[in-house]
C-alpha cells in the first residue's frame, strides 16, 4: 500500500531528501509504529500522529492512500 507522510519542524532535518508529501510504500495492515521504524525515526515517543486529520495512537492500522502528519510534541519550561 502507499501512504503519504508530511514531516513537521525538526523531523525534516532528519530527511534532507524530504519532499512534501513523502510517498512511502508499506505492507498492508501496517501500523504507525511500522511506519516510523521503516523511516528510521528513533524518538517516536515524542511525536503526535495525525491520520487524515485525526489524532491516533502508534498502533493505528494504516490504509492505502492515508495522509499522515508526524508532528514533534514540543514542550517548554
Amino acid at each position: 500500500m502507499v501512504i503519504f507522510v508530511t514531516l513537521h519542524t525538526v523531523l525534516r532535518d532528519q530527511f534532507p531528501e524530504y519532499v512534501f508529501p513523502m510517498k512511502v510504500s508499506l505492507d498492508e495492515f501496517s501500523t504507525i509504529e511500522v511506519l516510523i521504524n521503516t523511516m528510521g525515526i528513533l524518538d517516536s515517543q515524542s511525536l503526535i500522529f495525525v491520520v487524515n486529520g485525526i489524532n491516533v495512537e502508534c498502533n493505528y492500522i494504516l490504509k492505502n492512500f492515508d495522509k499522515i502528519d508526524l508532528i514533534p510534541a514540543i514542550s517548554g519550561g
